[in-house]
C-alpha cells in the first residue's frame, strides 16, 4: 500500500542518514528507527513492518555501529540491531549487542524480543566457563529484568523456563507474589515427571519452599511426602499453628502410613495421634457418607418405580388375564408413568391378558383405551 511504500522509504532513508559523514543527523535518525520500531513490537501478532523493511540492511548497520565512535549514539544504534537480530538467523546476536546497547527498559521492546532474548542467554549460560564470574553476573543481571517482567505478563512459565536452564531456580521466590504462586508451582511440579534425578528433587524443594512462604502448609506436606523427607515433613507440621490445618495434615499423613511422634504438651495432642493412627477412619467414613446423603439413603424416583413395578407386575401376572394393579384400575395407574413409561405400562398390561399365543377375547378392546 502507499502507507506501507512511505514508511519504507522513510526508514531507509534514516539508514542513509546513518551512513553519512555528518554526525549530527545521527541522533535524530536512531531516535525515528527506534520509534518506529518499539511502537510496532508492543504487540506482535505479525511480523512488524518496520523489522521487516529493516531486515535487508542489518549487514549495513552493523557495519555502522562498528564504524562510529563510543557513545550514546552507538548504544542505540546497538539496541536497533538487538531487534533486527530477533528476524536473523545469527548466533546470538540479539543478546551480544543488547548488552553493548543502551540498556534501556527490556518492556519497551515487546515481549518477543524478551522472550527472544530469554531463549539466547540460556544458551549462553551453558557455555559460559564456571570460572568467568564477570560473565555470569552479566548474564544474572539480564535475568533478573527478564523473570519480572515475564511473571507481571502472565509468562510464568518462560521465566521458570529460564531459571531451571540456567539452575537457579532459587531466585524464584523473590519474584513471585499472592497471584502468581499457585500457577508457578503447578508449573514445576507438572515438569517433575520429565526431568531426571536430581533436577526433579531441586523442583519440588523449589515448589515446596513456595508453598510454605505463602503458608499453604497442607501442598507443601504433599511435596515433602513425595521427596520422604521425614524430617522436613515433621519441619512443616510442627511449624503451622492452625489446628484444624493440622488435623488435615494428620490425616494425610495418616493416608501415607506416617506417624509422627509429637510432644505430649501439643495442642489436641490425642486428636492428632488419633488421626494419624487410623483409628477413626471407619467412622469418619460412615459420617462423610451420612453427611453426603443427607442422613438417609438415595431415593428412587418415583417415575422409574412405578415403570419397575409396572414390568414385575406384567412378569409375575403374565397370561393370568388379571391383576390387582392394572386390570383393576389401569386408568389410574397408567397415568403415573411419564413418557415411554405410559406406553411399557400398556404393554405390561398386554402381557397380563395375553394366553398362550391367543388373546382375551375382549383383550384388543381393553388395551386399546390406552392408546
Amino acid at each position: 500500500s502507499e502507507e506501507d511504500k512511505q514508511l519504507q522509504e522513510d526508514l531507509e532513508m534514516m539508514v542513509e542518514r546513518l551512513s553519512e559523514k555528518n554526525t549530527a543527523l545521527y541522533h535524530p535518525a536512531l531516535e525515528e528507527l527506534r520509534r518506529q520500531i518499539r511502537s510496532s513490537t508492543t504487540s506482535m501478532t505479525s511480523v512488524p513492518k518496520p523489522l521487516k523493511f529493516l531486515r535487508p540492511h542489518y549487514g549495513k548497520l552493523k557495519e555502522i555501529y562498528d564504524g562510529m565512535a563510543p557513545g550514546e549514539n552507538k548504544r542505540f544504534c546497538a539496541d536497533v540491531v538487538s531487534v533486527l537480530a530477533m528476524t536473523m538467523s545469527g548466533e546470538r546476536e540479539c543478546l551480544k549487542y543488547r548488552l553493548l546497547g543502551s540498556q534501556e527498559e527490556l518492556a519497551s521492546w515487546g515481549h518477543e524480543y524478551v522472550r527472544h532474548l530469554a531463549g539466547e542467554v540460556a544458551k549462553e549460560w551453558q557455555e559460559v566457563e564456571e570460572n568467568d564470574k564477570t560473565q555470569q553476573e552479566t548474564l544474572l543481571k539480564l535475568v533478573k529484568e527478564i523473570v519480572p517482567y515475564n511473571m507481571a505478563h502472565n509468562a510464568e512459565h518462560e521465566a521458570c523456563d529460564l531459571l531451571m536452564e540456567i539452575e537457579r531456580l532459587d531466585m524464584l521466590e523473590d519474584y513471585i507474589d499472592e497471584n502468581a504462586y499457585g500457577k508457578v508451582c503447578l508449573y514445576l511440579t507438572s515438569c517433575v515427571s520429565y526431568v531426571p534425578e536430581p533436577e526433579n528433587s531441586a523442583l519440588l524443594r523449589c515448589a515446596l519452599n513456595i508453598f510454605r512462604k505463602f503458608n499453604r502448609y497442607p501442598e507443601a506436606l504433599r511435596l515433602a511426602l513425595m521427596l520422604n523427607d521425614v524430617e522436613l515433613v515433621e519441619n512443616i507440621f510442627t511449624s503451622c499453628k492452625d489446628i484444624v490445618i493440622q488435623k488435615q495434615m494428620a490425616f494425610m499423613l495418616g493416608r501415607h502410613g506416617m506417624f509422627l511422634e509429637l510432644n505430649e504438651d501439643v495442642e489436641d495432642y490425642e486428636d492428632l495421634t488419633e488421626i494419624m493412627s487410623n483409628v477413626q477412619l471407619n467412622s469418619n467414613f460412615l459420617a462423610l457418607a451420612r453427611e453426603g446423603s443427607g442422613g438417609s439413603g438415595s431415593q428412587v424416583d418415583s417415575a422409574r418405580m412405578n415403570l419397575a413395578s409396572s414390568f414385575v407386575n406384567g412378569f409375575v401376572n403374565a397370561a393370568f388375564g388379571q391383576d390387582k394393579l392394572l386390570t383393576d384400575d389401569g386408568n389410574k395407574w397408567l397415568y403415573k408413568n411419564k413418557d415411554h413409561g405410559m406406553l411399557s405400562a400398556a404393554a405390561s398390561l398386554g402381557m397380563i391378558l395375553s394366553v398362550g399365543r391367543g388373546w382375551w377375547f375382549d383383550s384388543d378392546r381393553q388395551i386399546s383405551v390406552f392408546f
